[in-house]
């Protein structure tokens, strides 16, 4: 097997998520394979898209990858929140928001599309900054279960 192609293998098994994309994107840089570069582009859209980077997923997944950049984009523009699930109706996201009204204040609906289909996200909170998000994440976490998403 090709050492890069070794590396790669290797990198799916680190179990930290940041760890592993580092590794990714030194392999990435290094190589001349495009095969191995479109699978290491798959994994580095698949990342940001499950943390809720969805515009960097996007552009990563279609080749407009950077390996000098090491993490999104800050956009003071940018809130975040706890996303708890995401709908292709607004009707089904509504009712998953008020099971969690129950449990929770401050919940809302977001649209997105993705792919050409709108998404209906249903989101906790709407924070300045990750770090009060994740914060409030953790505080949280026996009443409901979600990942932090930039929005």
């Amino acid at each position: 097997m090709d050492p890069q192609w070794n590396q790669f293998v290797q990198a799916l098994m680190i179990a930290n998520g940041d760890s592993a994309m580092a590794r990714y994107k030194s392999i990435y840089a290094k190589t001349e394979d495009n095969d191995l570069k479109k699978s290491i582009r798959e994994r580095l859209s698949q990342y940001f898209y499950a943390r809720g980077y969805y515009e960097t997923a996007e552009k990563i997944r279609k080749n407009n990858f950077r390996t000098e950049k090491s993490s999104p984009p800050n956009r003071s523009s940018h809130r975040f929140g706890i996303q708890t699930g995401a709908y292709s109706t607004l009707r089904n996201a509504r009712l998953a928001r008020n099971k969690i009204l129950n449990k929770v204040q401050n919940v809302s609906i977001i649209e997105k599309n993705r792919n050409g289909r709108k998404l209906f996200i249903v989101v906790v909170g709407n924070f300045a900054n990750r770090k009060d998000a994740e914060k409030s994440l953790r505080s949280l976490k026996s009443r409901i279960q979600g990942f932090i998403i930039e929005f």
